[in-house]
């Protein structure tokens, strides 16, 4: 529903990731394009949001701390990773980023995980 596009106008409004869950395939598409977009300041906007939301020492620590609730639970939630591999080479790429502020904000992502 949400690929139709224009339906209430409004693009380009705040990126909303709820904390500490797996992000689905076309809502990582959405976040992975943004992180590889040729605007630096999306970009940089991308990784602002990340690092206020999935990428938050708090939030976190919180996931760190409830998948230790046993050997079951651990191997669960092994398959629910709070961020995909994809993701995190993409925040990694823009280490390099000419930008600064957008190659200090993913390295800041990239410790905080």
């Amino acid at each position: 529903n949400k690929q139709g596009g224009g339906d209430n106008g409004g693009g380009g409004g705040p990126i909303s990731i709820p904390d500490g869950v797996n992000l689905p395939s076309e809502s990582s598409a959405g976040i992975l394009g943004r992180l590889r977009h040729g605007d630096f300041r999306v970009r940089l906007g991308a990784l602002t949001a990340l690092s206020a939301t999935v990428l938050d020492a708090d939030t976190l620590i919180a996931a760190a701390s409830s998948s230790e609730g046993g050997s079951h639970a651990s191997s669960s939630s092994r398959k629910k990773k709070p961020i995909s591999d994809g993701l995190l080479k993409a925040i990694s790429e823009r280490i390099l980023d000419p930008d600064t502020a957008v190659a200090i904000n993913a390295a800041g992502c990239i410790s905080n995980y």
